[in-house]
């Protein structure tokens, strides 16, 4: 899955069926709008998303199979939503709130469409760069710290002011 820059705040999101040959590009028909950041799982592809007219990132999920596109999290004036990733019926993204850091948000669209905030009671930070697999869900944040979420708990994997980490992955 890639997104294609066709200029002028119109962006295209294009996949390829592994499964059949030969191998094409195929266009998926959502409207014109600024895409960053497409990721997949099965027959669903998430992005994050820039309407014409907004100020915003909104967090887009579309099915591939019933083609049908959803917005997980509307437009709000005081937050962005980036850097989705998802696994299953699980969806993850950092939300940033202007002036008071970013936290890591899930939605479950198997359990009803229910939003969680990964990172309640954390420092106010930058969480960054979610990477969920399975059950757990691993970021960074501005400071250095590595955290791993099960989805009950978070640990701190790992804090060392000295080194910058960046893109945590984990395998389950």
């Amino acid at each position: 899955v890639w997104a294609e820059d066709n200029g002028g705040g119109r962006d295209d999101i294009y996949y390829t069926d592994l499964d059949s040959l030969p191998l094409r590009a195929h266009k998926v028909n959502v409207p014109s709008s600024v895409k960053f950041h497409p990721v997949v799982d099965g027959d669903t592809i998430v992005w994050q998303d820039q309407e014409p007219g907004s100020l915003t990132f909104d967090i887009l999920l579309y099915n591939l199979s019933s083609g049908t596109l959803y917005n997980l999290t509307p437009d709000t004036p005081d937050s962005d939503q980036v850097s989705p990733s998802i696994y299953g019926d699980r969806v993850v993204w950092e939300n940033i709130r202007v002036g008071a850091g970013s936290d890591i948000f899930m939605n479950e669209t198997g359990a009803g469409w229910t939003t969680v905030n990964l990172t309640p009671g954390l420092l106010p930070a930058f969480n960054r760069r979610p990477i969920i697999n399975g059950d757990y869900v691993i970021w960074y944040d501005d400071t250095n710290n590595i955290y791993l979420s099960n989805l009950t708990t978070t640990s701190l994997v790992t804090g060392d002011p000295a080194v910058s980490v960046l893109n945590p992955s984990v395998v389950s």
